[in-house]
């Protein structure tokens, strides 16, 4: 679904004037056998713009870059610069995964997806409704003729939102996380509950330090910290994540530019 897939993330990437950025990302584990540290490589993508910013074409690969394991998803776009049409296809095979077509109301707010699986011929369709700082998404299955929520959120006057439930198809709630912003719009506190609004997790934003307290069970308090290199251009190239003093993740992106 669009509003849960990850085009805003791929487009806050954009930089000016960048023409391809690609970003791997790795997991870090401490092997004790070899003294070394063991990476596993979990999320590589690139992503291309055109001249005036506008996202192109995504390629996204889960693990290792190969041919085989790599969709492209292209973007079309409306008069507004709204993404109207998303093509998922495999790379190597060329074989069209899905087609979807947004639908947008007058205050340019995502009222429709329709998702069409071209292998099967089937669809899902999401309704997207708003009414009083609340954001609620229905999904129609065609194949298994069923109408469910999926999404619900409560947004703040800013447009922040400030609380969201994710549900399966089952009707369990998988994500129940709210949310607290400073009065300039960052994000400061993180809380996730369970199905009994009981807070299992906190996360602290500060800077570039998270504080993660676990709630659940220990109360355990863990820290991360992200240190970060850029480029000649004040672009940041390499980010890593360091938690209570070990490092746990890496994310490299190189930027090829128009000049």
């Amino acid at each position: 679904m669009f509003t849960l897939n990850e085009y805003e993330k791929y487009k806050n990437h954009y930089v000016p004037n960048a023409r391809l950025i690609r970003v791997e990302k790795k997991r870090c584990k401490w092997n004790p056998n070899t003294e070394q540290f063991d990476f596993k490589s979990y999320s590589n993508y690139a992503i291309s713009f055109n001249k005036s910013g506008r996202l192109m074409h995504v390629y996204a690969s889960k693990g290792l870059w190969n041919e085989g394991k790599i969709d492209k998803i292209i973007f079309l776009y409306n008069k507004k610069n709204r993404p109207v049409t998303l093509l998922k296809f495999n790379l190597k095979s060329q074989i069209l995964n899905y087609t979807l077509n947004l639908h947008y109301d007058s205050h340019n707010r995502i009222i429709q997806e329709i998702m069409e699986f071209e292998n099967s011929g089937s669809y899902e369709n999401y309704i997207h409704k708003y009414s009083d700082g609340n954001h609620t998404v229905l999904c129609h299955q065609d194949y298994y003729e069923l109408t469910t929520d999926i999404v619900k959120e409560k947004i703040n006057s800013k447009g922040k939102v400030i609380e969201q439930k994710i549900y399966r198809f089952g009707g369990h709630v998988s994500l129940f996380e709210k949310y607290i912003y400073s009065s300039d719009g960052k994000l400061l506190y993180c809380f996730s509950l369970d199905e009994e609004s009981k807070v299992s997790s906190e996360t602290q934003y500060n800077g570039n330090f998270e504080t993660i307290i676990d709630r659940k069970d220990s109360n355990s308090i863990s820290v991360d910290e992200t240190q970060t290199q850029y480029n000649n251009k004040g672009h940041w190239v390499k980010k890593c994540t360091i938690r209570n003093g070990s490092l746990k993740f890496i994310e490299e992106r190189s930027i090829k530019y128009y000049d």
